[in-house]
């Protein structure tokens, strides 16, 4: 069996259904795993097992070539350096997309954007992906990679509602640690208008104390959320 590998004729064909064999399991992972954390493992797993074939058999190769057939030792160097960039391109694509999507400005949190059959709110970026919140609430994670490829279309962004809230004051020399806990929360919440500076009035009423918040929702839908998050602080 080696000795037909060695041959040139021999190492081509081998090279040929090894890339077809993964480039054909990758294909049935990614058009029938519907979950992106899954396909991702899937799709992970198939590279891993991949590069360490592609490893194996050039070492294999190259040990026996060098000395007996300098042809085929070219077209190992070739080949392991064609491996090397694909190996970083597959793992770096979505870094790079994502440093490239973020520079250029285009996509920002609470935009709403639509591609394909997804019609979603950019909610937050990550590292390698960014996080959409569809119209029915469920939030769906897609890799930068793939927004390269795909034609965006941008809306314009919900109407805005001021929202109010109240917190009672215990204490009069919490104040300032309280506002402070208050602002940094608000920091926290993507439902709202950041570019509004939020408005922090002290009321008394019956001779309690209290602290009056007034800020710029996205949409009058996030006012449960927002409350949820502020009635943590």
């Amino acid at each position: 069996m080696f000795a037909f590998i060695y041959s040139l004729g021999g190492f081509l064909f081998t090279t040929l259904v090894i890339f077809l064999l993964f480039r054909l399991l990758r294909f049935t992972a990614s058009r029938f795993i519907k979950k992106l954390k899954l396909k991702q493992n899937v799709l992970s797993i198939l590279f891993g097992f991949e590069f360490i074939i592609w490893i194996i058999l050039i070492y294999r190769i190259a040990e026996y070539s060098i000395a007996t057939k300098p042809v085929l030792a070219f077209v190992m160097v070739f080949l392991l350096i064609s491996i090397t960039a694909w190996v970083f391109w597959f793992v770096l694509r979505d870094y790079l997309a994502g440093l490239y999507i973020r520079a250029a400005g285009r996509l920002k949190i609470n935009q709403n954007i639509a591609f394909d059959d997804v019609k979603a709110e950019i909610i937050s970026f990550a590292d390698n992906y960014i996080v959409l919140e569809k119209e029915n609430q469920s939030y769906i994670e897609v890799p930068y990679s793939k927004l390269l490829v795909k034609k965006i279309e941008y809306f314009s962004q919900s109407a805005e509602e001021e929202f109010s809230i109240r917190f009672e004051l215990k204490k009069a020399k919490d104040k300032e640690v309280f506002i402070e806990k208050i602002k940094s929360k608000l920091l926290e919440t993507p439902w709202i208008n950041h570019q509004l500076e939020p408005q922090i009035i002290l009321t008394k009423d019956s001779g309690k104390r209290f602290i009056e918040l007034k800020i710029m929702l996205l949409d009058k839908k996030y006012q449960n959320k927002v409350e949820e998050a502020l009635n943590d602080v």
